[in-house]
């Protein structure tokens, strides 16, 4: 008899953790739109058939232009599951500070030793299904005009 009850503890212990963990596995959300517009150099002729460099969150991503400079690149958020670390932060500011800690704020693109930044607008997205959503409903348009 007191096997039993040692396996129902265990059994009930192992039940409420996996109630716990699908909890917190639900409340963050991940996703992506894309940033679609024409690449330019300094006189506002386009980088036609170029590559790109896009360096955001810590990674660096290669981006060609098309024959008339055009480009799309797949830009992909994050927003962390508050139930974790997130809740802990003293007040809406440092909430904010945490879920923008896992977003870069600017875009880097990078041609030749020329930087151009742009702003990371993923909060526009992050209200809309990446799954159900078409290209169009996840596309930001903005054109690159690269310094001289």
């Amino acid at each position: 008899m007191g096997d039993q009850k040692v396996i129902i503890k265990i059994g009930i212990t192992c039940l409420v953790f996996m109630f716990f963990a699908t909890i917190c596995i639900g409340k963050g959300s991940r996703g992506y739109y894309y940033l679609t517009g024409t690449a330019c150099d300094y006189r506002g002729k386009p980088l036609q058939n170029k590559t790109l460099q896009l360096i955001y969150n810590g990674d660096t991503t290669n981006i060609k232009t098309s024959k008339t400079g055009e480009f799309i690149a797949k830009i992909e958020w994050e927003i962390p599951c508050m139930s974790g670390a997130g809740m802990w932060q003293e007040n809406e500011i440092d909430r904010e500070r945490f879920i923008n800690s896992f977003n870069s704020e600017y875009l880097i693109f990078v041609y030749g030793k020329r930087n151009h930044k742009v702003a990371n607008r993923y909060r526009m997205f992050t209200g809309i299904s990446s799954y159900y959503s078409t290209k169009e409903q996840l596309s930001y348009y903005q054109d690159l005009q690269f310094e001289k």
